[in-house]
């Protein structure tokens, strides 16, 4: 909920918000997951980047999660990200239309 916040708080146009929300918080303790989404909050990409290399295609985190989780709405869109997400899942990051049968 936390990072929820912090975030809601970024993607309002509040960043300093944000930051003070999240550094109030030890997150040295928690899983990968919310490492890298407090990262990704932060604005932190070298960091965000690193944990994507740790976790990697059958962690934490999922295609589906850095997709659609709103904390990797800004990532999503540097081209350091969309490279790193190519090279650990072999596919873009913007998932190609179905095509109809």
């Amino acid at each position: 909920m936390i990072v929820n916040r912090a975030n809601a708080y970024k993607l309002g146009g509040n960043a300093e918000v944000a930051r003070d929300i999240l550094e109030k918080e030890d997150w040295s303790a928690t899983s990968l997951a919310f490492k890298i989404s407090v990262a990704a909050v932060l604005g932190d990409e070298a960091r965000a980047l690193q944990l994507m290399s740790v976790i990697g295609s059958s962690g934490a985190v999922d295609v589906v999660d850095y997709r659609e989780w709103p904390v990797f709405e800004e990532l999503r869109k540097s081209r350091a990200f969309k490279d790193k997400f190519a090279e650990i899942f072999g596919v873009p990051v913007v998932a190609e239309p179905e095509a109809n049968a």
